[in-house]
Order: structure tokens, then sequence, then C-alpha cells
């Protein structure tokens, strides 16, 4: 049996990936939600008369709207001057340059972040395709440690950024971990895992998902992971942000007024998302204290909260998993196999450790 036995660790370890989300795992507990059939203040809040990061966009809360159950991120093609008594003090706004902008867009920022730390964040979005659009849902925390994950960026065009130059169509998405650790804020955006990967087109709706742990950071679309990095130093309570920006990275010298997405006077394009969701791990008050451990592991009494560990076995005693439904392993300090360990033809078993929270 030792053969089976290998055989089925590393099946394990391959299908806990496609095990993780919320559509699969049980373990996951649904914290909040928003639906967007109308825009809640005590969820988010609206960027106003906004110049972030030199970008050629102002955002204007007017530009948040929800429609048809929807948020909609608009940005428009339009003459608009940055109010001389524009709020500036927070961290979003850091400038609001006097003169004539070319540009509005919209951004939203949770208002819930001491809920969100560790977990899945999940949307459903639609996103539109034009030179120069950079669309984004991402999560950010200031001070202390300027924490950032992007869970997409979709920079069309022909774009220089990282040091990368790269064209991107709508098949193309970006994802990040920017990590200042110590840096001057401001400057870290390349510090990290920069990646660019092949998604269908964008432009129709997709389920857009990052999974957020102690140890690990997944990206998915569609229920599918695209990437899994350790984590390289996420470990605070966090915003989840929506916003529609321009590209400010592009190695075209655009001219003032440039039509970005050949938007002209008056056009506008715009962002959609139909849900964001956000899951924590299910633990009941003693459950990262258990240690589940016996000859032959009581499968009926398993419940999907998160073990301290689990221990399957003994070198006497074999142990067989039954067919009647999936089952589903998570544990902070580990799962260990010991003896005879066999899944059955028709049987499913998913496993992941990872760090109580």
């Amino acid at each position: 049996m030792k053969n089976i036995t290998l055989t089925v660790i590393f099946l394990t370890q391959y299908l806990v990936i496609f095990g993780q989300t919320p559509i699969n795992d049980p373990h996951w507990q649904l914290i909040w939600e928003d639906q967007f059939n109308s825009f809640d203040n005590t969820k988010w809040r609206k960027v106003n008369n906004c110049d972030h990061g030199g970008e050629p966009q102002l955002y204007l809360s007017q530009n948040v709207t929800t429609a048809n159950g929807n948020l909609v991120i608009t940005l428009r093609r339009e003459e608009y001057s940055c109010p001389t008594n524009a709020l500036i003090n927070v961290w979003e706004c850091g400038s609001c340059n006097q003169g004539m902008k070319h540009y509005t867009s919209g951004m939203v920022l949770s208002q819930v972040s001491e809920q969100v730390k560790y977990g899945y964040i999940e949307a459903m979005i639609k996103l539109p395709y034009g030179a120069g659009y950079w669309p984004a849902f991402w999560t950010w925390v200031g001070t202390p440690n300027y924490e950032e994950i992007d869970i997409f960026e979709m920079i069309a065009g022909t774009s220089d950024v990282c040091n990368q130059t790269l064209f991107h169509n709508q098949n193309v998405m970006t994802s990040n971990m920017h990590n200042c650790n110590g840096c001057i804020p401001g400057n870290f955006f390349c510090t990290s895992n920069y990646m660019t990967s092949l998604i269908s087109d964008y432009t129709q709706w997709h389920k857009y998902a990052v999974e957020w742990s102690p140890s690990k950071i997944i990206w998915y679309v569609d229920d599918y992971p695209y990437r899994v990095e350790e984590n390289d130093n996420k470990f605070d309570p966090t915003n989840i942000i929506f916003n529609f920006a321009l590209n400010n990275h592009d190695n075209n010298a655009f001219p003032l007024g440039f039509a970005y997405g050949g938007l002209k006077l008056g056009q506008s394009s715009e962002m959609l998302v139909n849900y964001v969701k956000y899951y924590k791990l299910a633990n009941s008050a003693n459950s990262c204290n258990e240690i589940p451990s016996s000859c032959s592991y009581n499968f009926a009494t398993h419940t999907n909260t998160v073990k301290k560990s689990i221990t399957f076995g003994n070198n006497t005693c074999p142990v067989t998993v039954p067919s009647d439904h999936p089952y589903y392993f998570r544990a902070s300090e580990g799962i260990q196999i010991n003896g005879d360990f066999t899944v059955p033809l028709g049987s499913e078993i998913y496993m992941d450790v990872n760090p109580c929270y």
C-alpha cells in the first residue's frame, strides 16, 4: 500500500488548491456581502476630488452609482476643475492640483476594515477595454506597513511597468503584492511580486477572488487558481477597493486631453461590480486546539472547522475514505497520515495546512 499512500498524498496536495473556494469548501463562512441593489454608505466610502498618484483622472463621488443591481464606476471624458477647497488630507488624496482636468472617474473603499483581516474576498466584475484604461480590484492599509494586495489590475495598452514593456489586451491580468517594509511610502510599487496572467476576455462577467492567510495568498479567476505566493508581509486589517484609473505608466507621451480608450468629449466608459463577498474560515470555540487522532478516523463525526492537527490511522490500522460525500480537512499545524490510507474510486478528500486566524 505504500505506493497508494504516496499517490494519495500527492493528489491531495494538488487538489487542495481546487478545493479552497467557498463554492467547494464548507469551511468558509460568509461574514458580509453587498449585492449593490443600492449604495450602502455604512459599507463604502466614495473618494471625492482626488488626484491619485499623478494619474490623469480626477476621482469624483458622483462617478460612483448603483444601477440594475451593480456598482457602476464611470470614467468620463469631460472638462472639470479641481475645487480650491478640496479635502486632501486622507491617504488616497495626496494632491488635488488646480487647473482643468480632462477625465473624471470613481473609487470606493470599504468601511469595514476592522473585519477584513485574512479570509476570502470575491467579486463578480465586468470591465471595459480601451487604450490606457486601468481598472483595479485591490486591498490597502496605510501606516505603519503600507500593505497592498492587487487582486487584479488591467493595464490596457503598451505599458512600462516595473521595468517591463508589455502589451496588455483584454486577455491579460496583472496581480501584485506590494510590500513597503521600511521603504519610503509611495515608492514601493515594484518592490514585490508583479505578475501577468492570461485569462479569458475580461469585458465579460468573471469572478475574481483572493484567499489571504498568514502564510499564503492565492489568486482565483472563476474559481480557478492562477497564482500562489507566500505571504510576504500582509498581516493588518485592510480596506477593499474598486477604482477605474487611467494609466500614467504608458510609454507614449500622451498629449493634453488625449482620448484614452478613444473617448471623445462627453463620452464615458463603465466598470461594473455585481457583488462582493467576504468569507472567513469557520472555527469553533476550541477547534484550533482540537487534535483528532484515532486508529480509524471517524468520518461520521467530522466537522468543517479548522483543527490544530489531524492524524489518520497508525502503522497497524488502515483508513479508508468513505464515498458518501467529499471530505474537507484543514489544520493549523499539520495533517499526518500513518500506515495504509486509501481513497477508493468515487471518494474525494481535500486537505490544507494553514495557521488559525
